[in-house]
């Protein structure tokens, strides 16, 4: 009969999830100061902003979460998005004086492209709200 006292318990147990630990890949957050411009039904957009990017799972997955303005014909408005790069687009949320409105954002890292949609769920495709164009600082 095998017995297992509960210190030995705790010494096995913590070297199983030290090994874990290890075989993860240790990354830094990616901050970046991102600004956009192109059309949008308001006519010129900018957004600027910070997004920052954390991994999320090994296989790549990052989570991600921006905060910044967009600005266009009706004024300025607080722009804030987050969500995981494999379940894009990422859901957020305009918000100015006089309005509340949910987006959806598609981010094209490699072509520094950035779609903000319409957030209202529809059955057919989204509204496109602006199409951007972008460039990243670290």
């Amino acid at each position: 009969m095998l017995t297992c006292t509960a210190p030995s318990l705790i010494k096995y147990l913590s070297g199983t999830l030290l090994v874990g630990l290890i075989a993860l890949p240790v990354q830094a957050q990616n901050i970046v100061e991102l600004t956009c411009s192109g059309p949008s039904i308001e006519g010129q957009a900018v957004v600027r902003g910070v997004r920052q990017a954390s991994p999320y799972t090994p296989l790549g997955d990052e989570q991600v979460q921006f905060r910044g303005t967009l600005t266009a014909n009706f004024g300025q408005a607080q722009m804030g998005y987050e969500g995981y790069t494999r379940l894009a687009p990422f859901g957020g949320m305009l918000v100015a004086p006089k309005f509340r409105m949910p987006i959806k954002v598609l981010e094209n890292v490699s072509a520094l492209q950035m779609t903000i949609y319409e957030g209202r769920e529809t059955l057919g495709s989204p509204k496109v709200l602006a199409q951007l164009n972008c460039s990243w600082r670290r």
